[in-house]
């Protein structure tokens, strides 16, 4: 194994352990960073078809939306892609590696993690599917974009409405904060 730089004592078997379970972490966020942005897509999509759609309107979607697998919103999403196959094929590869990260990867791996080669294998692999859902939820962007344009909104208006999201979600986990 490389001569790791870092800051901690730890051995590099106990250091390549850290990593992998810290890199598993990021896919798995990054993962749920995708399925936010599927939400989001199927929140305007959808919102576009109600006339004088109001923000209350926009959260009963959000609402509904987020008590779905992500196989169940790209489902519901589809048709919102227009013709897209590309992206709808790999939303697709996405959430088969979503649901394998997530349901039999440390099983796949569970002699491997015992190695330092096979550790090394699943950080390879880990990087890999950060990238991809990474990747995913940038081509989400025009697609997005297209429905605010649809609406109306342009890019300034899509800052504000972003930063009025990110006060209302910062008001609301306060909120539930002091209530616990």
């Amino acid at each position: 194994m490389a001569d790791l730089v870092r800051e901690d004592d730890l051995d590099d078997e106990s250091y390549q352990i850290r990593e992998v379970l810290a890199q598993y972490g990021a896919a798995m966020y990054q993962a749920q960073v995708l399925e936010s942005g599927l939400i989001n897509v199927l929140a305007i999509a959808e919102g576009n078809g109600i006339p004088n759609a109001t923000v209350r309107d926009f959260d009963a979607v959000i609402d509904a939306a987020s008590r779905k697998t992500m196989g169940a919103l790209l489902r519901k999403l589809q048709p919102h892609l227009g013709s897209d196959t590309e992206l709808v094929e790999d939303l697709q590869a996405g959430l088969r590696l979503r649901n394998r990260l997530a349901h039999s990867f440390f099983g796949e791996y569970s002699v491997g993690f015992t190695r330092p080669e096979g550790r090394e294998s699943m950080l390879v692999e880990l990087h890999i599917a950060i990238e991809r859902f990474e990747g995913l939820d940038r081509r989400l962007d025009p697609v997005l974009g297209r429905y605010l344009d649809a609406r109306g909104i342009d890019e300034a208006g899509r800052s504000e409405l972003l930063a009025a999201a990110q006060t209302e979600l910062i008001r609301r986990y306060e909120e539930e904060e002091r209530g616990q």
